[in-house]
């Protein structure tokens, strides 16, 4: 481990209890990291089959500090949510949801469009902060709640149709993209691509800093860069690298040395550099258009 295992997770739950807090508090950006933490303690419940999946592969999961660290993240994420009685209702709420997932199978039921509850605590408060108008949290829900700002284009819509939906979207992810300049929040700027293609993943395309030419995750990288030079966690205990852990690959101390290491090619890695520091002065600069280009005509 990259980190002071023993330390993090005896810190763990009073780091877990401030954050409820807060969020008990009404604090919606706290109900966001509160997920956050509960889809990072539910990956530790799957570490073991993704070791016996990755066996013959390049991972770190089956090595046995590895695997005992995760063993022991998941007692301690067990009994500190055992003690929330304020999240019993959400719990209630997804094992509802489990339950009817469970009979739709049984039943041989197709999956067609019909809602389906949140299969995760965290999904339900995402959905709560989402409710009562978080930016990020909307972003992370699959309703594409941004796209519904400006309505859906129905099938046959007029090419002038077309036209003002692509004008209103863009018109939303513009004031989207300015507030989170304003505030500089690093927990949004890192999600700054999630929360702009919840717009239209049309937007990627005319902006530099949120393309991702060939399927490379420059864009994604970039941001967390970015981030990282507003205050953002980018060391081991960091968001995307106990994530990246969990997936099996530890060991990094800084999210750069991951991403250069194992999720861009040389030429990617470079074009990140060059990039880093002039989207770090334009987020400084409150820059919109400078990072997302001029406005569509019209």
């Amino acid at each position: 481990m990259a980190f002071d295992a023993i330390k993090f997770l005896s810190e763990l739950p009073g780091q877990l209890d401030a954050i409820a807090k807060r969020a008990q508090s009404g604090d919606l950006r706290a109900l966001n990291e509160l997920a956050d933490w509960l889809d990072y303690c539910d990956s530790a419940s799957y570490v073991q089959s993704r070791a016996a999946a990755r066996r013959n592969a390049e991972s770190d999961l089956g090595e046995p500090t590895i695997a005992a660290y995760f063993q022991q993240l998941s007692m301690v994420c067990a009994d500190w949510t055992g003690r929330q009685s304020w999240l019993s209702d959400a719990q209630t709420e997804v094992a509802a949801a489990r339950a009817d997932l469970r009979a739709q199978a049984q039943a041989r039921a197709p999956g067609g469009t019909g809602r389906r509850g949140p299969l995760q605590v965290s999904a339900v408060l995402r959905r709560r902060a989402a409710d009562a108008g978080d930016e990020l949290a909307r972003s992370l829900l699959p309703d594409r709640r941004q796209r519904q700002i400006c309505g859906e284009r129905p099938a046959g819509s007029s090419s002038a149709e077309i036209q003002a939906n692509l004008a209103c979207t863009d018109r939303a992810a513009r004031e989207a993209l300015r507030l989170i300049l304003l505030r500089r929040d690093p927990r949004e700027l890192e999600q700054v691509p999630v929360i702009i293609g919840a717009y239209g993943t049309e937007l990627w395309n005319r902006s530099e800093f949120l393309r991702q030419p060939g399927e490379v995750p420059t864009a994604p990288a970039l941001w967390i860069m970015a981030a990282c030079q507003f205050g953002l966690n980018c060391s081991a205990t960091g968001r995307a690298l106990r994530l990246a852990c969990a997936y099996g690959f530890c060991g990094y101390s800084h999210y750069w040395d991951y991403a250069a290491d194992r999720l861009l090619p040389p030429s990617s890695a470079r074009l990140v550099q060059q990039q880093l520091p002039v989207l770090v002065a334009l987020i400084q600069a409150g820059d919109v258009d400078g990072i997302l280009g001029p406005p569509p005509p019209g």
